[in-house]
């Protein structure tokens, strides 16, 4: 659930830094990917947890 910020910083430096297309396309499709399945793991897996055992939902 953390990496969508460090993937941009690492497509913006290598933009920066005169990295080529893949590299930095590797990374900005990173920050998509991550963004959804951030969302995921967020509203699925921890909000069935905390439907499932309210008591340790904190």
């Amino acid at each position: 659930m953390t990496s969508s910020l460090p993937n941009r910083r690492y497509g913006n430096g290598l933009r920066r830094l005169g990295g080529n297309a893949d590299a930095t396309r590797f990374y900005d499709q990173h920050v998509a990917a991550d963004a959804v399945h951030e969302q995921i793991a967020a509203h699925d897996l921890c909000g069935s947890f905390a439907a499932d055992h309210p008591d340790e939902a904190r």
